[in-house]
């Protein structure tokens, strides 16, 4: 692996785990608001809510991960563009297909293990959460 490929990689995975970050957090604090009034008034232990949410991270990790990708890439690109990067490396003899290939390996290894991550995890993951959300919250 090249340097630049490196350096395009390293500056694509911030921005999709930033963005994976805050579109989970948003996924999950809507859950909560939708879900409060019940928390309340069932009184539902605290541990049981934070075993709730715990187990309905993966779901919402393969959620917004798609989202992710896509607005941490037009991120990058937009500061690239910014900064003069993208005719830099045009200027040094760059292709645009060796500009956006590791983009797009990046791509497919976040696709392959979204689909390992919903085939394998999530199912078990969603249906405890689903337990303990009609066990303990709906009641």
């Amino acid at each position: 692996m090249r340097i630049i490929e490196r350096y395009l990689l390293r500056e694509l995975l911030f921005p999709i785990f930033f963005c994976l970050y805050v579109l989970v957090l948003l996924f999950l604090i809507s859950d909560l608001f939708d879900n409060l009034y019940e928390i309340i008034n069932n009184k539902t232990p605290l541990i049981m809510i934070i075993q709730y949410y715990l187990n309905l991270l993966p779901f919402a990790a393969v959620q917004t991960i798609s989202w992710a990708t896509f607005l941490g890439t037009v991120y990058l690109f937009s500061s690239f563009a910014r900064h003069g990067e993208l005719i830099a490396m045009k200027a040094c003899g760059l292709r645009i297909t060796n500009i956006i290939m590791p983009f797009l390996y990046l791509g497919l290894i976040i696709g392959v293990v979204t689909v390992l991550i919903n085939d394998r995890v999530v199912p078990a993951t969603f249906a405890q959460s689903e337990k303990i959300k009609r066990d303990y919250i709906d009641q």
